[in-house]
Formats: structure tokens, C-alpha cells, sequence
């Protein structure tokens, strides 16, 4: 028994198990209660990062929609923020004079039907300046420090999984370029990254297993988009030849870039 137990950990691995369906709309996140000192610039910089983020939300403000039942009724998510206090540490050399100022900060996302706590995130931002004045100035402007969080909390929470369309171009039996079903207006933008997974089912659950990745190429309309196969391309080609289901589902490789660009803030400022 323990074998077979083994076995089938092994033949799991690697695989996403789950009964979601394919996403039939944008998610819906309300910006609920942000509380501390600088809770208006963090609030500021999440409406910012929803502007730049690969997957599309439809951001409300709680505050607007909770009294209007057939509105609230369509809001996924309630997105809430808090800062702290700016800590400043003082670095004196023999003819320099450095200032680190750090300002914490946490996003917390609620499943706005449950009221349950689904993911946080924890972090700060921190600025280094030679002036203090300048330190302080700068580390309250959040936009940079929020993005790669929010986008980790959109990516993991609110991700797209639509399935191939058409085959669009294929050279040497490789497929080059295919058209999902869906566009922006399930929330798709310019330059999302894919998954490309082989769609299976095992005791009335969906198994999904990665097979290659994709970006997004053109945006054709709000329920078509023209993706280019950047990994796998004889394997999809195989599988879509033998009527096989074949999704994407969007990931976050696309925060990776924030994430340096949050290290580089660190480094050099």
C-alpha cells in the first residue's frame, strides 16, 4: 500500500489539481480599509499597479459598492493595505553620512463572499540618501516597492486559464503561434506570460500539467488573443494533433522584472 502511495505522489508531481473552470470574466477586487500614517500614498500605488499589472482587474472602492447589493455581488476580492512608521538609520564614515529610512507596509486579500483571508503580503520600502530629508522624501513614494506585491497577490489569486482556439502558424511540425479564447476582456493585456498545460481529469477533478509557455503576441478583441509558443512547441504541436485539451494559464514571470527593479531601488538609492 505504501508503494502504490508512493507511486502516485510521484506520477502527482509537478501536476496542478484543481475544478476551476475556464475564466469567463475579469476578477473583481474592492479596495477596502487602508489604515496608518502614509495609507493614502499605499493606496495610490496599489490604483497604480493595477495600471501596469499584466492580468486586468476591475478595481471598485468598498466604500462605493458595499450599500449596492447587485454591485457587491460582483466583487471577488476586498483588497486592504497598512503601513507603519518610517524607521531612519544613521551610517557615519570618516566623510560620509548615510541615511536609511524604511517605511513597512502589508496588502491583505479576502474573499469578499467568505469574508475569509486568502494571501498577504509583508514588506517595506526602504531609501538611502546622503540627506536625510531626501531619504524621507523618497521612501514614501511607494509605486515601485507595491508593484511586485500586488502583482504577486493578482498573479497567484486572479490568474486567467483559457484554452487553444486555433492553431494559428505551425513550421516543422512545430507550432508557432496559437489563438486562445479570450482577450482583455477576461483581463488579458499586452505581454502576459503563459503556462501551456495539457488538460486531463482523474476522479471528476481537472489535472493540469505544464507542457511548455506562451506570451501573449496581439490582443485581437476582448474574447480572442494571438499568442506566440516561446517553450514546447513539438509537444503541443503532438498533443493538439492527437485532440488533446490543451490551456494556458497565466503566470507570474512577469514579476520577476519588478522584483529586480525593487532590488535595484534598494541598491542604488
Amino acid at each position: 500500500m505504501k508503494k502504490v502511495t508512493l507511486l502516485i505522489a510521484i506520477i502527482l508531481m509537478g501536476l496542478q489539481i484543481c475544478n476551476a473552470q475556464y475564466t469567463e470574466k475579469m476578477s473583481v477586487i474592492a479596495l477596502g480599509n487602508f489604515t496608518g500614517r502614509y495609507a493614502e500614498e499605499l493606496h495610490t500605488a496599489v490604483i497604480a499597479s493595477a495600471s501596469k499589472c499584466r492580468v486586468g482587474v476591475t478595481l471598485v472602492e468598498w466604500e462605493d459598492v458595499k450599500d449596492n447589493p447587485d454591485i457587491a455581488a460582483t466583487v471577488d476580492y476586498i483588497l486592504s493595505g497598512s503601513t507603519g512608521e518610517i524607521t531612519t538609520k544613521t551610517t557615519r564614515g570618516d566623510s560620509y553620512t548615510f541615511y536609511l529610512c524604511t517605511l513597512p507596509f502589508s496588502l491583505t486579500m479576502m474573499n469578499a463572499s467568505t469574508g475569509q483571508v486568502i494571501d498577504s503580503r509583508s514588506t517595506s520600502r526602504k531609501s538611502n540618501y546622503t540627506d536625510q530629508n531626501t531619504s524621507l522624501n523618497d521612501v514614501v513614494k511607494l509605486d515601485g516597492s507595491v508593484r511586485p506585491e500586488y502583482n504577486s497577490l493578482v498573479y497567484k489569486n486572479c490568474s486567467i486559464r483559457v484554452p487553444i482556439q486555433v492553431i494559428q502558424d505551425v513550421k516543422r511540425n512545430r507550432v508557432e503561434t496559437v489563438i486562445i479564447a479570450g482577450g482583455s476582456d477576461i483581463g488579458i493585456r499586452d505581454e502576459l506570460t503563459f503556462d501551456v498545460q495539457m488538460e486531463s481529469e482523474i476522479a471528476g477533478k481537472k489535472i493540469y500539467k505544464n507542457i511548455g509557455e506562451a506570451r501573449v503576441k496581439e490582443i485581437l478583441s476582448g474574447e480572442m488573443t494571438l499568442c506566440t509558443i516561446t517553450k514546447g512547441h513539438k509537444d503541443i504541436m503532438k498533443l493538439l494533433d492527437d485532440d488533446v485539451t490543451v490551456v494556458l494559464t497565466s503566470n507570474s514571470k512577469d514579476n520577476f522584472g519588478e522584483a529586480v527593479n525593487k532590488i535595484g531601488d534598494f541598491l542604488f538609492h
